[in-house]
């Protein structure tokens, strides 16, 4: 009788806290429409109005959003990507309830996973599933990934742009495209990550061009700085041609998307401390990354 007892408050324990997270998940879920027609969903990535969906759903230069207070937004595109299939939108005058973002690099075959989004009208359903393979390259349809994740779980249409998350609730891909029942395809969230550093307004960047560079363990690899612009952030903080960036505070950067991932946890303008190698010796320094001023 404990243990059957004991099972049944574990279960109870176990369905509370998967309900208050898919609660706070469906919370940062947004209905997107395109201006030329057609809807799907979007996740809020960032506090400050930045809404991440597909490229196929907000398919012209503006869209509606909408979340769940059922408040109609106003956004605008502000970066596409079509062959990664991801566009980001702006919310005009609005905080967002801001979802937690996973590392997709850590995601395992058979990790159980959530999806949020906006089937036939149902607003925020939610459909329950596993990873069933990663680092699946996808050249058909509208997604043209060398690395994508795949999931055993059942899509709809009104679910692309959703968030697919962890059990914890953090979105590790933005979903895409179904290959077939009960299989889907999405966006690893990394890849959401470079996209934004590399394409969407207002990121955090340090002024760089460089390349990976394999190195002697402890470090194991690292970012070359080939160039550094003037008036960048890198170079107010002394960094040069021919230094080595190691680390941003304590994270690895050893190629251009674990250095964009790094850079894009804190807003421009943030202090961020940086590890590097200068004539084979560890330096530090502090940067303080300034935002991207290119348009979309």
């Amino acid at each position: 009788m404990t243990t059957i007892v004991s099972s049944a408050l574990l279960a109870g324990r176990f369905g509370d806290a998967a309900a208050a997270t898919t609660e706070k998940l469906r919370r940062g879920v947004a209905v997107v429409r395109g201006s030329r027609g057609g809807a799907g969903a979007g996740a809020a990535w960032r506090a400050d109005g930045l809404v991440i969906t597909n490229n196929h759903v907000a398919t012209g230069y503006t869209a509606t959003v909408i979340f769940a207070d059922g408040v109609e937004h106003h956004a605008t595109v502000v970066a596409r990507d079509p062959s990664v299939d991801l566009a980001a939108l702006q919310v005009e005058g609005a905080a967002v309830p801001v979802l937690a973002v996973g590392d997709s690099d850590r995601l395992k075959v058979g990790q159980l996973v959530l999806a949020v989004g906006n089937p036939f009208g149902e607003m925020r359903a939610v459909t329950a599933g596993i990873i069933s393979a990663v680092g699946r390259g996808l050249t058909g349809g509208p997604v043209r990934l060398s690395q994508a994740v795949q999931a055993n779980i059942t899509l709809l249409p009104g679910n692309s742009g959703g968030p697919l998350a962890d059990a914890e609730g953090r979105v590790i891909g933005i979903n895409a495209m179904v290959l077939g029942p009960g299989v889907s395809i999405a966006v690893p969230s990394n890849t959401v990550e470079r996209f934004l550093a590399e394409r969407a307004p207002g990121s955090p960047v340090l002024g760089i061009a460089g390349q990976p560079v394999d190195l002697p363990e402890p470090e194991g690899a690292g970012v070359l700085i080939a160039e550094v612009a003037d008036g960048s952030a890198a170079a107010s903080a002394g960094l040069m041609i021919g230094d080595v960036l190691l680390t941003i505070d304590g994270t690895p950067a050893r190629d251009g998307e674990t250095l964009s991932r790094a850079l894009g946890r804190q807003a421009p303008g943030q202090p961020r401390r940086v590890t590097f190698l200068r004539g084979g010796r560890r330096r530090e320094t502090t940067v303080r990354p300034q935002p991207r001023q290119v348009a979309a």
